[in-house]
């Protein structure tokens, strides 16, 4: 079981192996994506599996909501830093301008992250997410941003 969220509404999606190692998908159930609790008709449309798939995964998305904005942003740099270096590297070119926005904007968080190593602890920011995928964590995220923004 695959969960996506996209237009304020949670997909369940159901993949099965299909022929010749093809992967079949089925949309199973869609509910509202600012539910906190969830209906009894879109669990009865799940196996008993993926209701606790769908709890786990939801118990994910909490966590990461749970976060103040700052932990969320900081959460959220590792995959898009790495996100915009693809772009990067699939673009055929950048402006100099935003090369160089770009270049200050990087040595000015690498100075503060430097200059605050001592500060570090023991993962204290980064959620403990058991269920969700880094991408979903990523997606979820922006989602947060955006509506913080």
């Amino acid at each position: 079981m695959r969960f996506e969220t996209k237009n304020n509404k949670v997909k369940c999606i159901r993949t099965a192996k299909g022929q010749r190692d093809n992967n079949k998908e089925a949309i199973v159930v869609t509910f509202d994506a600012h539910l906190h609790e969830i209906a009894p008709h879109v669990m009865s449309s799940l196996s008993a599996n993926e209701q606790q798939e769908l709890n786990h995964w939801l118990d994910d998305r909490n966590c990461l909501r749970d976060r103040s904005i700052r932990e969320v942003i900081l959460y959220a740099l590792p995959g898009l830093l790495n996100e915009s270096r693809d772009a990067i590297d699939k673009l055929p070119a950048i402006s100099v301008d935003l090369h160089q926005e770009l270049s200050t904007a990087i040595t000015s968080f690498s100075n503060t992250l430097v200059a605050n190593q001592e500060r570090s602890a023991e993962s204290k920011d980064k959620p403990n997410l058991k269920h969700m995928s880094s991408s979903d964590a990523l997606k979820e995220i922006l989602g947060i941003l955006k509506k913080s923004l």
